[in-house]
């Protein structure tokens, strides 16, 4: 710490090329100091320790000077290398306090070439603790599966990327995560609605699920509709697993499998954390009703109907999976509490979005119903319909008529 502030206050250290040199030596011998103590010190004493130094870490990766603030990041990757060699203990989550840095810098950095070096630097991280891929040789998954409550930063990260203004970050994310969510779909491949509980621990799915969603909601919400378009059909593959039950409850991780007489109140518990894994995912997509591109309101509008309909409300005559008791565990139960669930949190506030967004060109949100309003079933809209709609009566052709025939 004394080296550090030695260095930073020589003359010309927040501008000079002259003071580069002088800066780097300090993040050395700060690194060097942090790989001996996080060796010696408990867990619990490291993790006071670690705030101060990720803190002087981060702020130095946002450095105006590109080569000290990718030498701090490049300290940040040979740290949690070692960090994540060994097993996260129980709920403390240190993983996530250690990789909470890397969220900062890619949120705040304005050096394309720094964030390019830290989204490496999580791909370098995933392929060697992340979970382990079908095929792979036993040699190669010595350290996998290590990164636990470290994925929570590792997907802000790929999320945040895709809000960036330059497309390179933003596509260099976005195949990182579709990697992910291949890697995960393969895994749930070989698995069957008998296999609930017994989900192998080594799937993105099994912890972080909600989290994975919350990622593609960035995504959807960025600014480019080739992606936000990919990233609504990958949701529409994660509510296809949900509603398989391959994404084990939060009931079914913390205690044994409910037996076939379950009381009404386990079956009530078991559907509220299915809604809990629900719920992130249709809200978001709800929230595409604010969104200022027509396209991508009419395809997360579609999309959040067709969910509903398929896997909560199915027509009449399809079966429903049904536990051995004759009750069903999936959220294709259609009762009326899970009905007003639906409509008072996903589709009544839909209409509030686009209210709150302001898109219209004149300044102001457009009328939530048009004048002389008489009737709630429409046509659906063509094609020409949806290129024509312009001004403030376009939400309401391309999406107000149409999330009405929804409800």
């Amino acid at each position: 710490h004394h080296t550090l502030a030695s260095s930073e206050s020589k003359p010309g250290f927040a501008g000079g090329v002259s003071a580069t040199q002088p800066a780097i030596y300090s993040l050395e011998k700060l690194v060097e100091v942090t790989h001996f103590n996080m060796e010696s010190r408990p867990r619990l004493i490291f993790a006071d320790i670690w705030g101060t130094i990720s803190a002087h870490l981060a702020s130095t990766a946002l450095h105006e000077e590109a080569a000290v603030a990718m030498y701090a990041v490049d300290s940040l990757r040979q740290l949690a290398l070692q960090f994540l060699n060994r097993e996260e203990l129980g709920v403390f989550e240190f993983q996530r306090r250690f990789l909470k840095s890397l969220e900062t810098i890619m949120s705040r950095s304005t050096h394309v070439s720094v964030k390019e070096l830290l989204l490496s630097s999580v791909e370098q991280l995933i392929s060697i603790y992340g979970f382990s891929a079908k095929g792979e040789e036993p040699d190669s998954q010595h350290h996998r599966g290590t990164l636990r409550s470290g994925w929570r930063s590792v997907l802000l990260v790929l999320g945040t990327a895709g809000l960036d203004k330059n497309d390179a970050i933003a596509l260099h994310g976005f195949k990182l995560l579709t990697d992910q969510i291949e890697q995960c779909m393969s895994v749930c491949n070989g698995l069957t609605r008998a296999d609930d509980g017994n989900h192998p621990p080594d799937s993105l799915l099994s912890e972080y699920f909600v989290d994975l969603v919350n990622t593609l909601l960035l995504y959807i919400s960025g600014p480019r509709q080739d992606l936000s378009s990919k990233s609504i059909d990958s949701l529409v593959r994660l509510s296809d697993v949900l509603a398989d039950g391959k994404v084990p409850l939060k009931s079914t991780r913390r205690k044994a499998p409910a037996s076939p007489a379950a009381s009404t109140g386990e079956t009530s518990d078991l559907r509220s954390d299915e809604l809990e894994l629900w719920w992130p995912m249709l809200l978001g997509l709800s929230q595409t009703m604010g969104d200022r591109r027509s396209e991508v309101r009419v395809k997360g509008l579609g999309t959040l109907l067709n969910i509903i309909n398929k896997h909560f409300f199915p027509s009449t005559g399809e079966t429903v999976p049904s536990d051995n008791d004759g009750t069903s565990s999936s959220p294709q139960h259609g009762d009326l509490q899970t009905l007003q669930l639906i409509f008072r949190g996903i589709l009544v506030p839909a209409l509030e979005f686009e209210e709150m967004d302001g898109n219209s060109t004149s300044g102001s949100a457009p009328e939530l119903l048009p004048p002389k309003f008489v009737h709630f079933i429409t046509v659906p809209p063509s094609p020409d319909t949806l290129a024509a709609g312009s001004g403030d009566h376009e939400w309401i052709s391309t999406t107000f008529e149409h999330l009405m025939d929804g409800c």
